[in-house]
């Protein structure tokens, strides 16, 4: 399956798949902008390629 193709069907699904998105968020609530809101998340989702690149070094690929 070519590169195209791929791109295509995830963004299809992705547009597809909004509004159950939408659904599925309570506006009601506040967001919570303190250190364990979107910062936290923010940290999390940086280590993740870094414990990703440590294991591949640790498997050897």
């Amino acid at each position: 399956m070519k590169a195209e193709s791929i791109f295509f069907y995830m963004a299809l699904n992705s547009v597809l798949l909004k509004p159950v998105a939408w659904m599925m968020t309570d506006f009601t609530r506040d967001i919570n902008w303190g250190f364990k809101g979107p910062y936290l998340a923010g940290m999390i989702q940086i280590l993740i390629p870094l414990e990703h690149s440590a294991w591949s070094m640790l498997i050897g690929k």
